[in-house]
């Protein structure tokens, strides 16, 4: 899935942005190498996509978090009710599971399974599954 979210083989614009792979082991970063070398395969041209160990890790700033749900003022507007700290609204799971469904990801009947548990307006289902509606493949 990593490989099909960005273009691998073309050099990422900035550094603050680039695509990567951070490994933490040998195993990892075999797994990360033979995955890239077929996709390279498949392309016809060398994968750009920097395979480098993990040293440290920062969270990114609450703008970049959960970006297909801040797409959605309304969307946002309620959760971030429901989690007024930042640090627990991306780390909510139900924000995980918006952000995923607004980007078309997921199933239509896990969406419709859960859409009553979410804690939403009736205006924000509509929304929710409006904007899943459109981006699912």
């Amino acid at each position: 899935m990593f490989w099909s979210e960005h273009r691998p083989c073309h050099r990422s614009w900035s550094t603050q942005y680039k695509a990567a792979v951070f490994t933490h082991d040998e195993a990892q970063r075999e797994a990360a190498e033979e995955t890239a070398a077929k996709v390279s395969l498949a392309e016809g041209l060398p994968v750009k996509t920097e395979i480098v160990p993990l040293k440290k890790f920062w969270r990114a700033e609450a703008y970049h978090q959960k970006y297909r749900l801040r797409s959605s003022k309304r969307l946002t507007r309620e959760l971030e009710a429901i989690y007024p700290d930042p640090v627990a609204f991306t780390d909510s799971t139900v924000a995980t599971r918006l952000n995923a469904w607004l980007a078309g990801e997921g199933s239509r009947k896990e969406l419709e399974a859960r859409l009553g548990d979410l804690g939403l307006s009736a205006e924000g289902r509509t929304e929710l599954v409006e904007g899943f509606r459109a981006r699912s493949r």
